[in-house]
């Protein structure tokens, strides 16, 4: 048995929390010990009497409210045994339903003789504690007797602060003003190997969703898969182009390997030995799944489709002839403009062209979680912008924003 008291509020201290450990006394009777820790300042702010701890443990939960303890002690009971980890998760809310703060982490006590030591992380915003999607958590609401709205309101897509891929101060001019290179920015996955993935990537499929184009310059928004070995490097692009529009594309990014492409039958394609180009009216603010699929009883056919995710609509877009068992090392995300530009252009900066896009998929079953870096390029380096942030609070789980240019 474990017995926790704190003066003022129960497990509100995101650094220290101490559950003092029951013993026999030498005597056969067990007593227990009283441990205490203060207050975050955040939460004192706010009536004791409005305050409820809903404490999880090890799959059980309890709700202790502050107005059943007048004198501002919160005691509380724990069953655990000595010797044993058990999770944490312990959730503030003001006047029952307003959720303030959650700490989770894990507790465990060495023997009966010891103090125990929750560890914990503490969260207060996100799109779980901004109800009224303000971007002012319900923490700070409720403080500044604000009303936060209700935890039935609309569905908050919360945005990170943009991360530039270069920092200012890292930003160098261009030695020749009047070199041209194409702008890119891009995001790389984990190796396929570091996944819980048992056996080759027979699939890929990535959702994106296009926020922002440049109508000035034509720029394209591509997926793709790369086999280090074999120097292999295929790609999808959705692109946008001033004069001619919108299409959809797929792409041998290294004429030297042996890759062929074959457009989908009955489409109205235009084919070079590198690309093939497809009428394709996409829409921006609109979720699409670019995919690679491997024929099931042909190692050598890779399929390439888009999945319109809000109408089910599937486009072929063709085929591509790979050498047999090819072993995918890796995929990535690319935004880049589709023309070359001066780097006197880079160094003043670029009109901003961004994607959304969700982790991608391997073998329909294997989430790719978070992009793991994003390498700076020429011209970003010379000053042309390029930053990264995440949006939390979509159903389907994190949105990952890829910026080039200037936001």
């Amino acid at each position: 048995m474990k017995t926790l008291t704190t003066k003022s509020a129960l497990l509100l201290s995101c650094c220290l929390i101490l559950l003092s450990a029951c013993n026999n006394g030498g005597n056969g009777i067990p007593t227990s010990t009283v441990s205490t820790t203060s207050t975050p300042a955040t939460l004192r702010a706010i009536p004791m009497s409005e305050l409820t701890a809903v404490v999880t443990v090890d799959g059980t939960t309890t709700s202790y409210f502050g107005r059943n303890y007048p004198d501002n002690n919160w005691i509380i009971y724990l069953n655990i045994e000595a010797a044993r980890e058990y999770p944490i998760k312990i959730e503030w809310f003001a006047n029952d339903d307003i959720l303030l703060m959650m700490q989770e982490g894990t507790l465990f006590s060495r023997n009966s003789e010891e103090v125990a030591t929750p560890l914990l992380t503490s969260v207060s915003e996100g799109s779980g504690f901004d109800y009224d999607c303000d971007r002012v958590s319900n923490l700070d609401e409720v403080i500044n007797g604000t009303d936060p709205g209700r935890a039935d309101g609309p569905i908050c897509l919360l945005e990170s602060a943009p991360v530039n891929v270069v920092a200012p101060a890292d930003i160098v001019a261009p030695k020749t003003p009047s070199q041209t290179l194409t702008p890119v920015v891009q995001q790389n996955y984990n190796l396929f190997e570091s996944t819980a993935l048992s056996g080759r990537v027979t699939r890929f499929s990535q959702p994106i969703n296009v926020q922002t184009t440049n109508p000035n310059r034509r720029a394209a928004y591509r997926i793709s898969l790369i086999d280090v070995n074999t120097a292999i490097s295929i790609s999808i692009d959705l692109l946008d182009d001033p004069s001619f529009g919108r299409f959809a594309r797929f792409f041998n990014n290294n004429v030297e390997s042996n890759v062929t492409l074959i457009p989908a039958t009955g489409t109205d394609s235009n084919c070079s030995n590198r690309r093939c180009s497809l009428p394709f009216d996409w829409q921006e603010d609109h979720w699409y799944e670019l995919a690679f699929e491997e024929d099931s009883t042909d190692s050598t056919q890779l399929g390439v489709s888009v999945l319109d995710t809000e109408t089910q609509a599937v486009t072929q877009l063709g085929t591509l002839l790979i050498p047999a068992n090819t072993v995918w090392t890796r995929p990535n995300v690319v935004l880049f403009y589709h023309e070359q530009i001066t780097a006197a252009d880079c160094a003043g900066g670029l009109l901003p062209a961004t994607l959304h896009f969700r982790a991608g998929i391997a073998n329909n079953a294997v989430n790719m979680k978070e992009p793991i870096a994003t390498p700076p390029t020429s011209c970003v380096v010379w000053g042309s912008g390029a930053s990264t942030s995440t949006i939390t609070g979509d159903t389907l789980g994190d949105i990952y924003s890829l910026t080039l240019g200037e936001r």
